[in-house]
């Protein structure tokens, strides 16, 4: 279906947006009982309507700069990611294997202290990082002295790298990074727009170990409870990307960007 802002680009079909708002006006947790399943007729058939919570919860957690999760994102994130997945899911078989990795794992932070006051730290008498400490309860410290590195290490639902961010601002810090997967692979990259939630689903294969060589996107565009598939491109079959791309590759994240 023809859509004004992307001409020539596909709608998700009205039927199954429909069913979708009618799953968002159920709590995605809670003590009402839920099928396990949902029947997406022609679309989907049988998937479980929970499949994708975790993801989704992921998915939000990175979606702006706070630590905790945006319950009202995490809704917005999985009814986009059920509706893309069971309008497309056929036809692009890719938007289905596809999932998203964190850009941090372990629940760890890495902080290094300049030289002054990485004695302080070992000595328990470093007080600046306390109010942080008492909120988000690291359960576990460990100190590599001659790097005047610290991890922390936290448990629960948190957005590691905004948490990353608070203590890069704590005085005589001199940087803190949460810990990120080793290598490259498949992913999900998304930004918040003033309408919606734009979705970059990127394949990617070919030594990820080092960084991947072969990479495929498709590009989603989710506002007004619709779902467009805008486009797809494969850079090693077309090197001139489309007209939509200096807008998709906002979703990816700076080292990305650069490459493409």
């Amino acid at each position: 279906m023809k859509s004004e802002k992307h001409g020539d680009d596909r709608r998700a079909p009205a039927i199954l947006s429909l069913i979708l708002l009618l799953i968002m006006l159920l709590p995605l947790t809670g003590c009402v009982p839920l099928p396990e399943t949902y029947d997406l007729g022609e679309y989907e058939g049988d998937v479980s309507i929970f499949d994708d919570v975790e993801e989704a919860e992921q998915i939000a957690l990175y979606l702006d700069d706070d630590v905790v999760l945006n319950r009202f994102l995490l809704k917005r994130v999985f009814y986009d990611i059920t509706l893309i997945r069971g309008a497309f899911g056929r036809e692009i078989e890719a938007v289905v294997y596809i999932r998203f990795k964190p850009p941090c794992k372990d629940g760890r932070i890495m902080i290094v202290f300049d030289e002054e006051t990485f004695p302080t730290v070992l000595a328990g008498e470093y007080v600046e990082w306390t109010e942080l400490n008492d909120r988000y309860l690291p359960y576990d410290v460990k100190t590599v002295n001659k790097l005047r590195k610290v991890y922390l290490y936290f448990d629960g639902l948190l957005d590691y790298r905004a948490l990353a961010g608070r203590y890069a601002e704590l005085t005589n810090v001199t940087s803190a990074t949460c810990v990120g997967p080793v290598g490259d692979s498949p992913n999900i990259y998304s930004r918040r727009t003033d309408t919606g939630i734009d979705y970059l689903f990127r394949d990617a294969w070919g030594t990820c170990s080092a960084g991947c060589l072969s990479n495929e996107f498709y590009y989603f565009v989710c506002e007004n409870d619709d779902a467009v598939y805008v486009g797809h491109w494969n850079p090693q079959e077309r090197t001139k990307p489309p007209e939509w791309w200096p807008t998709a590759k906002k979703c990816l994240p700076k080292e990305l960007r650069e490459q493409f």
